[in-house]
């Protein structure tokens, strides 16, 4: 179930739902899940895998809101990871090559 009310937020984690926080053009989607409830695990797997297939990375955001430590394809398959209370996907920054300037 997706999301924007910030409200509705804390209330799926507090009701021990998982929050998938995506980046948007309107700033961030929000994408709440059980992992109690079978269907939306398996929902919930399939989304992962696709944001991985795009080239998003995956972290746990700590208590201070804070990304804080990766999670790999691996990690996921964890029914403790798969329970934490927030993943935020990000698209890795494009690598920048600074060149020389060159006088004329």
């Amino acid at each position: 179930m997706i999301v924007s009310n910030l409200d509705a937020v804390d209330e799926a984690v507090a009701n021990g739902q998982t929050v998938f926080i995506v980046p948007s053009k309107e700033g961030h989607d929000r994408m709440c899940w059980d992992a109690a409830d079978p269907k939306q695990v398996t929902e919930a797997i399939k989304q992962f895998d696709e944001y991985m297939k795009k080239g998003y990375m995956a972290f746990m955001v700590d208590a201070d809101g804070q990304k804080s430590e990766v999670v790999t394809e691996v990690m996921w398959r964890q029914k403790s990871v798969r329970q934490c209370e927030e993943l935020l996907f990000e698209r890795p920054k494009e690598c920048r090559v600074v060149a020389p300037v060159r006088g004329g």
